[in-house]
């Protein structure tokens, strides 16, 4: 069967990669597309991403509680440390739109790449291969050629995009996972401690709380400091690995294809298409 295959006439070869391209358009559309839009074939990919959104939950729920709680120490020395982590809610809002939208275009992606670009690329290679002249075609065949490769190919780096951008952030977020979840607990156990030692109508319990510090009120306020740094080197985490990560992994990806098809290719003995 292999011998003759290689012994195809040049009619019968047009056609064999005119059945071929056909019955990849075709099972990109109605087989691989549908199965790509599940939820259940990315069930590894959202778990990843709904326990990043449960620790961007987490984190603004602390950062509001702490800001609340360091609110409530007599004086104004609490206030910027309070107006800071109060404004950290709109970094966390940024990165939670970013994780729901990883998410939507896990199953997206698929659907645009295998219901529309594959399919496209294959109808126009079919188109190339059968209209043997460029009367008719408003660009040359072998500019058709490219760019049906190119729209195949993009199609892939859209679908694999979020997938391998995800692998390159938990590896990442492996390494901090102990410090974030470091920094719910304490800004938790914090907040509590402040919200029941002002909670009295005497002031025992708030000094008794202010004396396990070194330096009393501004020992309670160093602590809360050391809180919201730590908060900003979550933020910093999450912005990358969430935001900047998908970005470049998208630039490198479309890099590297153009390069592939880069037009200045010139190999020895060949003729430029």
């Amino acid at each position: 069967m292999s011998n003759n295959l290689l012994h195809l006439t040049p009619k019968q070869s047009l056609y064999f990669k005119v059945i071929v391209l056909a019955a990849v358009a075709l099972l990109s559309f109605f087989v691989v597309a549908p199965h790509t839009g599940r939820i259940k074939s990315h069930e590894k990919e959202i778990a990843s991403l709904e326990d990043k959104r449960d620790d961007v939950l987490k984190l603004t729920a602390a950062a509001t509680a702490s800001s609340a709680a360091i609110s409530l120490v007599p004086g104004d020395a609490g206030t910027p440390i309070a107006d800071k982590l109060a404004d950290l809610s709109k970094y966390f809002l940024l990165i939670l739109c970013a994780i729901y939208l990883e998410k939507y275009m896990l199953t997206l992606t698929g659907m645009v790449s295998f219901r529309v670009l594959i399919p496209a690329a294959c109808i126009l290679g079919i188109i190339m291969l059968l209209k043997r002249k460029e009367e008719g075609l408003i660009i040359s065949r072998s500019s058709l050629k490219r760019f049906s490769a190119k729209l195949a190919v993009y199609g892939l780096i859209l679908y694999l995009l979020v997938p391998m951008s995800l692998v390159f952030s938990n590896a990442i977020e492996k390494t901090h996972k102990d410090s974030v979840t470091a920094t719910i607990e304490k800004a938790k156990e914090q907040s509590e401690a402040i919200e029941e030692s002002t909670s009295g109508k005497d002031d025992s319990a708030w000094d008794k709380f202010v004396s396990k510090f070194k330096n009393g009120v501004s020992g309670v306020v160093d602590q809360f400091e050391e809180t919201l740094s730590n908060m900003i080197e979550a933020i910093a985490v999450l912005i990358v690995t969430s935001c900047l990560i998908p970005i470049l992994i998208l630039v490198l990806m479309v890099a590297c294809t153009k390069l592939f098809f880069a037009p200045d290719w010139q190999f020895p003995g060949r003729n430029r298409p």
